[in-house]
């Protein structure tokens, strides 16, 4: 079997999860593994397989400044060169990279590891960032050269794909994303919430990193539309990214709705899963996504899901059985929300969360997921 090295610099903040499927799933085959991960890379003393926490011990935990930004982009470039020394130890046959950080450094060791004659696969959780869609298109084809594999989540982002770059179709593996690792730790109480949560009697939450594509601002437009929602509240919790000016907008609307609670920050893993735990539907109301690691925390915990219909998320839900799926427009939304609150009870949302988790973790467990290209391990 071959030897392989994967290497995920961000590996926390909902990156784990994944990182630790694919590493999980390899060693179950007998892949002889090492991972290369962030500094604080949850996972990092497990026993499946090694895992060397390299990348960010300075910056991550820093507040975010000028000094952080400088501090980071000298470590990530330091942390790829101690990198490329654990290679040349271990010699590896194949390589597995996930998510770049930044670009130019990315592709300049990509190249160095392609000229040093391993084999490169790449994991492209999204074809483009979203927070920056078309700004980087030239860089990406210059990114998507390199690789020998390219691996993506789903038949639609493989459709969105060779729309951009079709030149690397015959590149590419779709690969399904696989079920949390973990299960969910549910947290019942909490002192500061407790009594907001004793007022409502169906709750919906939306959570992760706030910015524009992932369509918080027209959420809440949608919510302040909706006239007969009473005893139904609208959870939000996330860290606003960069300029969202859209939900700024909204930000005094949002102090003032009742039927609002807005937890605006980085949200503890103890508090999100309190907050989730409290929901009967988690929303993702994306305007542009390739795939959503939100789907699989409410799977983790019998929760089900609104989703609008971008990227692949269509393809993991079963509409109206475990999870309603929406075209992709604020008016979509607002009518899908209106019908569960009008016309859904409760027990059939908790019903509906069941489905939803025996969905994902009978057909997306990660045996499944790896087993679908191992042979890309073996055949270096």
């Amino acid at each position: 079997m071959s030897k392989v090295i994967v290497i995920n610099p961000r590996g926390i903040k909902g990156d784990e999860e994944y990182t630790n499927g694919v590493c999980s799933a390899l060693k179950k085959f007998g892949v002889d593994l090492v991972l290369i991960s962030n500094y604080y890379y949850p996972y990092k003393g497990n026993k499946k397989y090694i895992a060397k926490p390299i990348f960010f011990k300075l910056s991550e935990q820093m507040a975010d400044s000028i000094i952080r930004k400088t501090i980071r982009l000298i470590e990530y470039f330091v942390d790829w060169i101690r990198t490329l020394i654990i290679i040349r130890q271990q010699s590896p046959n194949v390589i597995h990279v996930m998510w770049p950080v930044v670009y130019k450094i990315d592709l300049f060791f990509y190249k160095w590891i392609k000229r040093k004659g391993y084999k490169l696969l790449y994991t492209a959780h999204n074809v483009l960032p979203h927070s920056s869609y078309n700004r980087y298109t030239n860089m990406f084809r210059r990114i998507y050269e390199v690789p020998d594999k390219i691996i993506l989540n789903g038949n639609n982002i493989f459709k969105e794909f060779i729309q951009l770059f079709p030149e690397y179709s015959q590149k590419v593996i779709v690969s399904k994303h696989g079920c949390k690792t973990t299960p969910a730790n549910i947290i019942e109480t909490n002192s500061l919430y407790d009594n907001i949560f004793l007022e409502y009697n169906k709750v919906f939450i939306v959570f992760g990193m706030l910015y524009y594509e992932k369509g918080i601002d027209r959420l809440v437009d949608v919510w302040l539309r909706i006239k007969n929602k009473e005893k139904c509240l609208l959870v939000i919790a996330g860290k606003k990214r960069g300029n969202y000016k859209e939900l700024e907008k909204l930000q005094e609307k949002l102090n003032l709705q009742e039927q609002i609670l807005y937890i605006d920050g980085y949200i503890e893993d103890d508090l999100l899963n309190y907050l989730i735990n409290k929901s009967n539907v988690v929303t993702i109301p994306y305007r542009h996504a390739s795939m959503s690691g939100v789907l699989f925390s409410a799977a983790s915990f019998k929760r089900t899901v609104m989703a609008t219909d971008t990227g692949a998320l269509s393809e993991y839900i079963i509409p109206n059985q475990d999870g309603f799926l929406v075209n992709n427009s604020d008016e979509s939304i607002k009518k899908c929300i209106e019908i569960i609150i009008q016309d859904y009870t409760t027990d059939d949302l908790v019903e509906m969360g069941q489905k939803l988790h025996e969905n994902i973790s009978t057909n997306y467990s990660w045996e499944k997921i790896v087993g679908g290209y191992l042979n890309e391990y073996c055949n270096s």
